[in-house]
């Protein structure tokens, strides 16, 4: 009986682990269309649950907030999105890349 209770944990954890990567594949796909799509330069901060990073997002909520029209503004959060950290070759955090409305990156700042 014990073994059947492991095997039905383990393929929820399965499901869950493959839920959260589509979750994240639809994530990172909206974010790449963002800034592809509707032609305005994007601000991607990349951060986890340090203080710092949590600093930055009332700043960044409000710039968002402000100039929805203008910029885009993004939350990347490096423990959930490996796929993203890679791509865009982040090493610390925070981690703030502006990029142009073509999505080339302007600047970068750690």
């Amino acid at each position: 009986m014990k073994n059947y209770w492991i095997i039905v944990l383990l393929i929820i954890g399965i499901f869950t682990v493959y839920e959260m990567k589509s979750e994240q594949k639809k994530m990172m796909q909206g974010l790449l269309e963002d800034y592809s799509n509707n032609n305005l330069p994007s601000i991607i901060n990349f951060g986890s649950e340090c203080p710092h990073c949590m600093e930055l997002i009332p700043v960044l909520n409000k710039i968002k907030a402000e100039y929805k029209n203008i910029i885009n503004v993004h939350y990347v959060n490096i423990d959930n999105n490996e796929e993203l950290v890679d791509k865009f070759k982040v090493i610390t955090v925070p981690t703030l890349i502006f990029l142009d409305k073509e999505g080339n990156e302007l600047a970068r700042y750690t």
